[in-house]
Order: C-alpha cells, then structure tokens, then sequence
C-alpha cells in the first residue's frame, strides 16, 4: 500500500486537529527503493529505517511540537512502529492496527500446517520454537536483510501502546494481539473489534475506532 491508504485509518485525526504525517515505504508508491530490495509481508529492518527517518526528518518542522509525537501503523506497518519507537525516544505514544510478529505468526502457521506435512497432529512447542528461528535466520541470509522481533520491541517499548485488532481476523489471530498486548508494559490498551477481519475494524465499526485512538492521544500525548 502507498501512503494514500491512510486516508481510510487516520484522516480524521487531522479533522480532530491533529499533524498527520504519512510515508510510502522504499519500494511503495512514489518511493525509490533500493537495487534488488523486494518487500515482504514482514517487518524488516529498512522500514524501521524509513520511520525514523520520518520522525527525523518531522521533529525538525517548524508546525510539530517534537514532544508530541505518534506512530500509527496498520498490519506490517504497525510492527514497524513498534520497533521504531523501541529505538526513538522522540516517539510518545504508539497505536497498531493487526499488528503482528514473524516469529508467532510463523509459529501458528506450522502448527497449523503439521498434521498436513508430517504424520502427526502436533509437535513438542520447543520443536515449533526451533523450527522458526531456523527459519527465520535463513530467511535473512537468503533476502540479505534482518526481520526484528517486533515482540522484543513491544517488551522495551516503555511507552503508551494501543493495540487494536479484529476479533474475525484469520489472518493475524486476535490471540496474537492479546498476547502482543500481555507483553506491553503499562500504560497500555486493547481493542478487539467484533466482527472484523484483518485490517477490517475500522470500516466494521468506525466510531467505536476512531474514538478509542482519539481517547487514547487526548489521555498520553
């Protein structure tokens, strides 16, 4: 996605009077990208990149107050928040839509996969926890860049998260989101969206989703 669709998540924040500040990825709308980069549906290290230099490039603008900064990010790009903000103190308060870790989301889908591959319902959890570190070191050797653990960043993090997620996601579980939002430090929140599939809350129920984030930035930015 380029950095139009943000217009359907976040424009009310500006009717709300708010800065709104959107970017294409490297790779994504108007953006360059770099030679032989293909974007993943994982977060990688380059769009942590981009976002900081995005809050770089924002904090020296004249109309931002440097110490009222937020990241908002929907499915990948809620990840990437979140790691971005784990390594920028500039950055106050973080909201995620379906946001999502390689390494769990890797986790449900080979359990899910096993009695199909293999002749077994299930394997000890320390198989599945081994099987996906291989997998994702080898993943990074072969696209020549690194996924960050978007789980490790939520854990340092330190700073009010919004974590809101679809209760019909197939996708990314709702069951990820709960557990992203059991290892957030306080202060925190979960919004779970009845009805909604991945990326989905916001159109199943807009008012319920627009006035938890508006809530959530008048309470801690």
């Amino acid at each position: 996605a380029d950095s139009r669709s943000c217009v359907k998540y976040a424009l009310f924040l500006t009717e709300a009077g708010y800065n709104l500040f959107s970017i294409d990825f490297r790779g994504h709308g108007n953006s360059s990208n770099l030679d032989g980069y293909v974007s993943r549906q994982w977060v990688s290290a380059y769009e942590v990149y981009d976002l900081l230099g995005a809050i770089e490039y924002v904090k020296e603008r004249k109309d931002v107050d440097p110490k009222k900064i937020a990241l908002f990010g929907v499915s990948r790009g809620g990840g990437a928040a979140v790691c971005a903000a784990a390594q920028c103190p500039d950055v106050k308060v973080v909201i995620t839509d379906s946001a999502f870790s390689t390494k769990k989301t890797l986790n449900a889908y080979m359990k899910k996969w096993t009695s199909i591959f293999l002749p077994v319902a299930h394997l000890g959890n320390f198989v599945y926890v081994f099987l996906e570190n291989i997998t994702i070191k080898v993943v990074e050797i072969k696209l020549g860049y690194k996924l960050p653990s978007v789980e490790n960043a939520v854990k340092t993090l330190r700073r009010p998260l919004l974590l809101i997620h679809g209760q019909r996601d197939t996708y990314i579980s709702v069951e990820q989101g709960k557990w992203l939002y059991s290892l957030a430090a306080e202060p925190k929140a979960l919004l779970e969206v009845s009805g909604a599939r991945h990326n989905e809350s916001v159109v199943v129920n807009k008012e319920l989703y627009q006035g938890k984030i508006l809530e959530f930035l008048q309470k801690y930015l």
